[in-house]
């Protein structure tokens, strides 16, 4: 026996499918399904792998898969697994049909109850009645009285309904089968609504040179639909998707840590595995994750990283008039080095970084967070803290000597870096010179980064101060 993959190219107008012929088709409940894996990508994007026992009959058979994203891109789907006694005539969607404007739609001309509340008691009554149009509002018969109200499908109470109306979007399936029996066919398909996002927590060593770093992976379900049991798998890195892939959003209406959470995803399956250009990370886990539900994980624990502490000045050295600028606070930043002493380096995923500092006589305190990019193995990644309260820097021009007239000249600046702390500090003061420039004369050299960028690295004493004095010449 063979199997062959079948895929379906969609027209915009053919992903619903006749209301018609989804009435008439058989459900295939989720309980038929043989296994279910869920590829997440970093955004509202995940690929669904949903297999489902069929039973045919010879002939034709109308099919509805029940417990598919109500957010799938149909025009993605793909069906594998057919024998060569089965062929695929059409899939598609069929809408949700129990929905409150179809109900009213289906009840007029029959009787109702119009809930009211009395002003005065607070209390509500049902009040018989007959629904006579939906049109632009409600008309009903209320004793022999026309009453017109707003369109409100919450004021009516309906007696009875359809008993074959369907409460969510399905997947259907149209299949021919030269004979009756059964067989296990997988469904892949895109859906937005389903993604993951890494978090990280930096506890930086008392001495500052190490952090121990931690990371969780939040799992979010915004697709309408319960899975269960299903396979997980996260890719780290960017896909190129001609349907935007949006952020995750904020966490969702509820929040749930899995029965798993205390077991790290490293120790769960296998570490992360390098395909076309991008880091796929099977956890070994099964997850159920009901909808408007956010899954938190262990990604990994207690990596120690050598880490460097910065602070920087940028923009204060130019070649601009200043008389004499306002104190400037330094920038805080942490530059990691992703090679942990112990255990083997592995990528991070793009993701949010935050750190806290220990205090001598309490608790840790946070010190500030930053979003990462994706950072290689054995590379390094920098998370931005804030301001520095106690190194400040300010700049002025001491010089200025006119060349030409076409705008050479030549400026002398002063920067002076003040340390209030107790202990000295290694500050990075970056310079941007616009046009051709060159440094003519400077106190500290310094280091030329691009063509418009200059570099200098101060060491400023414990309750100290440090002069950067240099002269630039800047051709036009």
């Amino acid at each position: 026996m063979t199997f062959r993959p079948a895929v379906l190219p969609f027209l915009a107008a053919t992903f619903l499918l006749p209301l018609g012929l989804a009435a008439n088709a058989q459900e295939v409940p989720v309980s038929a399904q043989r296994d279910l894996t869920l590829t997440l990508y970093q955004g509202d994007l995940a690929l669904v792998h949903d297999s489902r026992w069929l039973t045919l009959k010879p002939g034709e058979n109308h099919l509805s898969l029940m417990g598919t994203s109500q957010r799938m891109l149909p025009e993605s789907l793909q069906l594998t697994g057919l024998d060569d006694t089965v062929r695929l005539i059409d899939m598609g969607q069929s809408p949700a049909t129990l929905t409150p404007q179809r109900l009213l739609r289906d009840a007029v001309g029959q009787r109702v109850q119009l809930r009211t509340v009395d002003p005065a008691l607070g209390e509500e009554k049902l009040e018989p009645a007959t629904l006579l149009s939906i049109e632009g509002g409600l008309v009903l018969d209320l004793g022999g009285r026309t009453v017109m109200l707003p369109y409100d499908p919450e004021r009516i109470v309906l007696e009875q309904r359809e008993p074959d109306l369907q409460a969510e979007l399905s997947l259907t399936l149209r299949l021919y089968g030269e004979a009756a029996g059964g067989q296990t066919v997988t469904l892949a398909y895109l859906t937005h609504g389903l993604g993951w996002k890494a978090d990280y927590v930096a506890e930086l060593d008392a001495d500052g040179k190490h952090a121990t770093l931690s990371a969780y992976v939040s799992v979010t379900n915004g697709t309408g639909t319960s899975f269960n049991k299903a396979k997980l798998r996260l890719v780290a890195g960017e896909v190129r998707s001609l349907t935007p892939v949006q952020p995750l959003p904020a966490p969702m209406l509820r929040s749930a840590t899995a029965e798993a959470a205390p077991m790290a995803m490293d120790q769960a399956g296998a570490a992360p595995v390098a395909i076309s250009d991008r880091y796929l990370y099977d956890t070994g886990l099964e997850i159920d994750i009901d909808p408007a539900e956010q899954r938190a994980f262990v990604l990994f624990e207690d990596r120690r990283l050598p880490v460097e502490r910065l602070y920087e000045f940028d923009g204060l050295a130019t070649a601009q008039n200043i008389e004499k600028s306002n104190p400037a606070h330094a920038a805080i930043r942490l530059r990691f080095t992703n090679t942990p002493e112990k255990g083997e380096a592995q990528p991070l995923p793009a993701g949010v970084v935050r750190a806290y500092e220990p205090e001598k006589n309490g608790p840790s305190l946070f010190v500030g967070e930053d979003r990462i990019p994706h950072s290689p193995t054995d590379g390094s990644f920098e998370v931005a803290l804030g301001e520095a309260f106690d190194v400040t820097a300010t700049s002025r021009q001491v010089n200025f000597e006119r060349l030409s007239k076409e705008g050479s000249y030549e400026a002398t600046q002063e920067v002076v870096v003040t340390n209030a702390k107790t202990e000295a500090v290694t500050v990075e003061l970056t310079g941007r010179f616009a046009g051709d420039w060159r440094m003519l004369d400077e106190s500290v050299p310094h280091e030329k980064k691009d063509s418009r960028t200059a570099l200098w690295r101060l060491t400023v004493p414990a309750g100290g101060e440090i002069k950067l004095d240099y002269r630039v010449r800047v051709n036009r």
